[in-house]
């Protein structure tokens, strides 16, 4: 759905106004209809009122029920919601990270089609304003790493740099995403903090993940001995399916296309 801004009758903006007052940014259609009546007595007319409000991008519809108010009644061609902070509204307990994360950060100039997502629940995808908004479930012993910022007045949860790329590792680990993974890291070395990032991969208790970060660690000479310290020396783990060539120190096989 594409937002189209329309200017605010005195009426309607004085209505929006209320129900921020009484319920915050977020309200149910019960409450949004529980205000409205004040002025619109027809149940027809406020019915119709409210979803032309909603196509017009003043009220912007989110999970369970709930609605966004746009609180920025002078943005005619915008949404005053960021997509990172929509992210956090639709599914409450969630953090935005992965490609969005990294270009919030000014790590990636690729155009991005969507706005994934870490979150606690377990949910479904949501389309908006022709973004699609994913969420990648964890145990909440994993929901961690993230940190609170102020995007246009409004606090949003993005994951730190460190955690982005723990999160690759745990939840979107192929040839494509390790591959960006060695380059962020190269390319950005001096902006990561490798200690936290050595943490991060220990706090997931996850063989597979400490191995993977253990081995692109030593391709881009990085120190890796407290993190090696964690192997367990049976059995055995792949950076990809596609991973063929065996390290044994990490006791990982992996790609030379990818690291090399």
């Amino acid at each position: 759905m594409e937002t189209k801004y329309t200017i605010l009758s005195r009426k309607d903006k004085t209505l929006l106004e209320k129900v921020i007052l009484r319920c915050g940014s977020k309200a149910s259609l019960s409450e949004i209809r529980s205000v409205f009546l004040s002025e619109y007595k027809d149940d027809s007319n406020l019915g119709k009122r409210i979803t032309f409000l909603s196509k017009q991008g003043w009220l912007v519809k989110l999970k369970g029920g709930l609605y966004y108010v746009n609180t920025d009644i002078t943005t005619l061609n915008a949404t005053s919601l960021s997509l990172l902070t929509l992210a956090n509204y639709i599914v409450s307990d969630s953090y935005v990270s992965f490609a969005m994360a990294l270009n919030y950060y000014n790590m990636f100039d690729q155009l991005v089609d969507g706005v994934d997502s870490v979150a606690k629940s377990k949910t479904n995808q949501f389309n908006f304003q022709g973004k699609t908004f994913r969420y990648f479930h964890v145990k909440a012993e994993l929901f961690f790493g993230y940190q609170e910022v102020t995007i246009e007045n409004k606090i949003t949860r993005v994951a730190e740099k460190e955690k982005i790329i723990i999160d690759y590792l745990y939840l979107k680990r192929n040839e494509s995403t390790v591959s960006m993974i060695r380059e962020k890291l190269s390319e950005f070395s001096t902006e990561f903090d490798f200690e936290k990032l050595i943490e991060y991969a220990t706090q997931t208790n996850s063989q597979t993940v400490i191995k993977s970060l253990g081995v692109i660690l030593d391709f881009l000479k990085q120190n890796s001995d407290s993190l090696a310290r964690h192997i367990k020396k049976t059995g055995y783990s792949k950076l990809t399916k596609e991973s063929k060539l065996f390290n044994a120190k990490w006791r990982i096989y992996y790609d030379d296309r990818i690291l090399k």
